[in-house]
């Protein structure tokens, strides 16, 4: 199969590298209609020792692509100024790849994540899990579970909010209804983060409700309280 002739004109006299190869056949590629975006090249064939001087352009004449497996084969020319034409072949594969924040060192469990304990870097897709975390925002400020080692995606449940609210605390209850908000004292039955729905005990009734924990440290109740033993219901 065919692709649009693809052109690329050097400005230095040197052999012909791979970086300007790989260059050109993802142009070549993308013309296509191919997704190019963030991938590079990974040749398995190629053999060029043309020297490109001011005037040369280097541009693909032929190329095939194989969706299985990703792989390609070309023929580039090296057109002189004299439009004398040297071909060489080569091929590969196209690798696609994934910028992912990764710990730029050994973080401990227990430690939480600041931005400058990550790094960026491009890994290839097949190798990324699909539940490693792909943003630095949802990583930073969070706790680390368990050990991550450096250099490795790190999975969203390798991670956790700060615990904000210890578990025996007494906590401010906020029960909001309809033209009403009510508060009361209650002790957590655990551990709760910032957006996380922990059980709370009525320091006087002994119900127990289930609420979400709110930046400033406190229980927002929607449900009404349930007795110590009964069904809970979860707010919403």
């Amino acid at each position: 199969m065919q692709a649009p002739g693809s052109e690329h004109t050097r400005s230095a006299r040197v052999s012909v590298g791979e970086t300007a190869v790989e260059n050109i056949v993802l142009r070549a590629l993308g013309e296509r209609r191919i997704a190019t975006a963030g991938a590079r090249i990974q040749m398995t064939a190629f053999s060029a020792r043309l020297p490109i001087t001011f005037d040369t352009r280097l541009s693909v004449e032929r190329i095939s692509y194989q969706p299985a497996g990703s792989r390609f084969i070309a023929v580039l020319a090296a057109t002189g100024g004299d439009d004398t034409a040297q071909r060489f072949t080569v091929a590969g594969r196209l690798l696609q790849t994934i910028e992912m924040p990764v710990p730029v060192r050994r973080l401990q469990a227990g430690e939480i994540i600041d931005a400058e304990d990550l790094q960026w870097v491009s890994l290839r897709d097949r190798r990324v899990s699909t539940r490693a975390v792909q943003q630095s925002d949802d990583l930073i400020g969070r706790v680390a579970r368990r050990t991550l080692p450096a250099g490795v995606p790190i999975n969203a449940t390798d991670v956790k909010r700060p615990v904000l609210i210890d578990k025996g605390a007494a906590v401010t209850v906020i029960l909001e209804a309809p033209n009403m908000q009510l508060s009361v004292r209650g002790r957590a039955m655990e551990d709760g983060a910032v957006g996380q729905s922990i059980r709370v005990a009525n320091l006087e009734s002994r119900a127990v409700v289930i609420g979400v924990v709110t930046p400033a440290g406190q229980v927002a109740v929607r449900d009404l309280i349930t007795p110590a033993g009964g069904d809970r219901r979860r707010s919403r």
